[in-house]
């Protein structure tokens, strides 16, 4: 590769390198730093981290996925739709999906769940929560 493509930033294969890196759901801050791979407009201060989640029924339980977005790890909350506190139900998540295999409260009786994840970077909550997401399991 001719080298001041390469410095320039314009090299398509190695900017495609890069994402493939950051993508990666073992890839850190510190990881990004170390490689200096950040630039100034790509990295999102700690109070601008925002992750991204959905959640899908399935049998047995409700599938959530989605992006740290730039989050070292996750945490994960859920609740019952109509209930005002959210239960914690994954602690510094490195990685997703994740399945949330909690029991209906009334087995046969189909409920509505919403969930929402906090970004963590070291061991404290940072940026803002996601959107709340929702799924109906029925078991």
């Amino acid at each position: 590769a001719d080298a001041s493509d390469l410095f320039s930033g314009e090299s398509t294969a190695v900017r495609a390198l890069v994402n493939e890196l950051k993508s990666n759901p073992n890839f850190t801050d510190g990881m990004g730093e170390a490689m200096r791979v950040f630039s100034a407009s790509s990295r999102p201060g700690r109070s601008e981290i925002k992750p991204e989640i959905t959640a899908t029924a399935e049998r047995g339980g409700v599938r959530i996925d989605g992006s740290k977005n730039y989050a070292e790890t996750v945490n994960l909350y859920m609740r019952r739709k109509g209930e005002f506190a959210w239960g914690q139900i994954a602690i510094k998540r490195k990685r997703l999906p994740f399945e949330d295999q909690a029991p209906l409260l009334k087995p046969g009786v189909p409920e509505e769940r919403e969930y929402m994840a906090r970004g963590v970077v070291g061991d404290d909550e940072v940026g803002a929560d996601s959107d709340i997401v929702g799924a109906v399991f029925a078991g």
